[in-house]
């Protein structure tokens, strides 16, 4: 995938990958909406695997999946 691809990047260039508007990746999973359910939880297992830093922004707060607030170390708001 695209974003397997990037954390791949990320780690060969030594750099920090900054994800605008990242909201498609972190919001919560509805079992309605079973194509977003199956991005979030590919990001989720792509990120479990990621070991650097990673940048995400986001404006929809409220809307966070509950299983990236146990991942994230660092919020600012």
């Amino acid at each position: 995938s695209s974003l397997n691809e990037m954390f791949c990047l990320a780690n060969i260039w030594d750099c920090i990958p900054l994800l605008d508007e990242a909201d498609i990746f972190l919001s919560r999973r509805e079992k309605t909406d079973l194509k977003r359910h199956a991005l979030v939880t590919l990001f989720l297992r792509v990120l479990e695997y990621y070991n650097g830093i990673l940048f995400l922004t986001t404006d929809r707060v409220g809307t966070l999946d509950e299983a990236f607030k146990l991942r994230v170390h660092l919020s600012l708001w």
